[in-house]
């Protein structure tokens, strides 16, 4: 153990009990995100607003430090742009939550059709190819569900799908830390 590690600096707080509060931070985290999607969702948005503002202006900065370079024009243009969209997810949560969903029911969509494809296209290889067509099915389904609900649906489910994300990774780590046999310092 060296003298700089978190092992030494906390004695108590080996692997084990480590991933055991890790674990129960997500698991709250998760639990309280599904039982307040639209709050979860808001906090979300805004996080990602900040995050993008911070994102373009550091990226502005560099770009005014790069004028002897002709492509500092774009690199200004770009990040001015992230930044510009932090700015109206923050002052319009409404929109960047409406537009972060849509981007997510995007992906649902993508995945469902490629899925489908890529299981067809496996049938004469595989055996199991129908487990990837009905993913495929499954994916397309939720897609489209959220797509006609939508906005509506943009008010809950970042949260939602964050709270599960939240409650499955401290799951997971419970799982993980019950595995371990030796402590860990």
């Amino acid at each position: 153990m060296t003298p700089w590690s978190p092992a030494a600096a906390h004695p108590g707080f080996g692997i084990r009990s480590s991933l055991g509060w890790l674990a129960g931070g997500f698991i709250l985290l998760g639990v309280l995100s599904i039982l307040a999607p639209a709050a979860a969702t808001l906090a979300a948005t805004v996080l990602v607003g900040l995050a993008m503002l911070f994102w373009g202006g550091l990226g502005l900065w560099m770009s005014l430090s790069l004028r002897a370079y002709p492509e500092w024009k774009l690199a200004a243009s770009g990040f001015g742009l992230v930044a510009g969209l932090g700015v109206v997810f923050l002052v319009f949560p409404r929109l960047g939550i409406e537009a972060m969903t849509l981007l997510v029911v995007a992906g649902f969509l993508i995945e469902g059709v490629f899925s489908i494809l890529f299981g067809l296209r496996l049938s004469p290889e595989a055996s199991g190819w129908g487990w990837m067509v009905a993913s495929g099915v499954a994916a397309l389904a939720v897609g489209l569900i959220l797509l006609i609900g939508w906005p509506g649906t943009a008010t809950w489910l970042l949260g939602l799908m964050l709270g599960m994300n939240f409650l499955t990774t401290g799951a997971a780590l419970l799982a993980v830390r019950g595995t371990i046999r030796t402590e860990v310092r």
